[in-house]
């Protein structure tokens, strides 16, 4: 994931409420069904995706597998 300004000539385009989100046609399978949400806490801020597609991930937040 990352932060861009305009999606590439093949990305899939979401929006909402002002907000769009561009998915690579070879990613959308991993993450079909994911909800991303920014939250704030104790420990900071961030965005939390909740992808339904994991069947397992690492401790550390930072790799999974569909």
């Amino acid at each position: 994931m990352r932060f861009d300004t305009s999606p590439d000539e093949d990305d899939i385009v979401y929006e909402h409420h002002g907000l769009r989100v561009f998915v690579d046609p070879a990613s959308i399978q991993y993450i079909a069904g994911s909800v991303v949400e920014y939250e704030t806490g104790l420990q900071g801020a961030g965005f939390d995706v909740e992808n339904p597609n994991i069947v397992s991930e690492c401790g550390c937040g930072e790799s999974f597998r569909t």
